[in-house]
């Protein structure tokens, strides 16, 4: 953590389906004091960026297992407008192609639109087509937000519910956890807050946007148009101790203390990839990069406002690590060597 001038560090290891450690280290930085050094409440709320990603991939299996969703159908058939490829304006986008990254879709304007679907509403806007590779959908992988944000629109058509609504009462309340993408539906006190760390002028500065409510926007929300508001890429907020108990439901197809989330034949098609090292089916990948020669992990990472998340698991020997860092100098570098060592000490 010194070497990274990290600012703070919590974690969780799971080793035969229980929780074998769990602490927290460094602070949780005061915006208005920046003195003052409040030590991290490891059951504080943390923004876990795009771990985020396999809440929404477990809603839209769910739909599936509810005959909602079909995998292979036209994403328009869910929305109420229209999302084609202007170069490939025949080829419909499915639902499976944007879990898995192969839509077509860029995040070449995540900046402008990042809360926001609307640059979709209307092919005439001027970015419309800048949000489109030059690929067919479905032929190349390319890592989108905005597909995850897409989904989240078609998990709120599919199902009727608002997307937070949805998450809280079919993932979130069965399993017992404290958490939401709704900030408006958590204690604020508890919320863990990051530091950006830009490289080129080797200083810090707060991430102010971490938490926003979008409260004056919530008065006119729109199902299936306003869902980006909660980030369905990115924006859940919970405990590491509860994101270790969502991740054990994954570790067993499905189910956590006898509560079943999922069918095994949906875990396995979200964990099953086509090529090692590449996304699976859908919403999580086996990570060639945790240091850990030999092993392998499935899980997902997530970076966003100076957050750097893992969670990452072993089917077969019932392992597993939620590790968040809330700003360093090294990235996602941190939670690799810091799961290797806990690798070294509780699993090994």
């Amino acid at each position: 953590m010194k070497d990274a001038e990290s600012i703070g560090l919590t974690l969780a290891v799971v080793k035969n389906n229980e929780i074998v450690y769990y602490d927290s280290f460094g602070y949780n930085p005061d915006y208005n004091d920046p003195g003052r050094r409040k030590p991290i409440d490891k059951a504080g709320l943390f923004r876990i960026a795009s771990v985020s990603k396999t809440f929404v991939a477990t809603a839209i299996f769910q739909l599936v297992e509810k005959g909602l969703i079909d995998l292979d159908r036209d994403i328009n058939d869910y929305l109420d407008y229209s999302i084609r490829n202007p170069q490939f304006p025949d080829i419909p986008i499915t639902v499976r192609m944007l879990l898995g990254h192969r839509s077509s879709i860029t995040d070449a304007k995540y900046g402008t639109y990042r809360n926001k679907l609307d640059v979709f509403f209307s092919p005439n806007n001027v970015d419309y087509k800048a949000m489109f590779l030059g690929n067919k959908p479905g032929t190349k992988y390319n890592y989108s937000n905005y597909g995850y944000n897409i989904l989240g629109a078609v998990i709120e058509k599919a199902s009727g519910t608002r997307f937070d609504d949805y998450i809280d009462d079919n993932i979130i309340k069965p399993l017992g956890l404290t958490a939401s993408y709704n900030v408006s539906k958590l204690d604020s006190t508890k919320f863990v807050w990051a530091m950006n760390y830009n490289e080129s002028k080797k200083a810090f500065s707060k991430s102010v946007n971490m938490y926003n409510p979008f409260t004056a926007e919530m008065k006119n929300y729109e199902l299936g148009k306003s869902t980006a508001y909660f980030s369905p890429a990115g924006g859940i907020k919970i405990s590491v101790l509860d994101l270790a108990k969502y991740m054990m439901m994954h570790m067993n197809y499905g189910t956590y203390k006898n509560v079943r989330i999922l069918s095994r034949k949906s875990e396995e098609m979200m964990q099953i990839p086509s090529t090692r090292g590449s996304y699976t089916a859908l919403g999580f990948y086996h990570s060639r990069s945790s240091g850990i020669e030999g092993v392998d992990l499935i899980g997902h990472s997530g970076g966003a406002f100076g957050v750097y998340s893992e969670m990452f698991f072993n089917l077969e020997k019932k392992f597993g690590f939620v590790i968040i860092c809330n700003g360093c100098n090294s990235g996602h570098a941190l939670g690799t060597q810091v799961m290797k060592e806990l690798y070294n000490v509780f699993i090994k």
